[in-house]
């Protein structure tokens, strides 16, 4: 996975920062940071499902 969605979900679920302290941290806009943790989070999503299929 790319570095920007690492570091995004890092702070956010690792860290337990608000979107808000993200944004701080990163210099980055509200927007930009939310669609960051949602294109990381289908990233996941996406590798989980080809993990189950190959495991099966």
């Amino acid at each position: 996975m790319e570095p920007k969605y690492q570091e995004v979900l890092a702070l956010r679920y690792f860290e337990q920062k608000p979107v808000a302290e993200i944004c701080q941290i990163l210099n980055k806009k509200e927007g930009t940071v939310k669609s960051l943790i949602s294109r990381g989070l289908d990233k996941i999503r996406t590798r989980i499902k080809l993990l189950e299929k190959t495991a099966t």
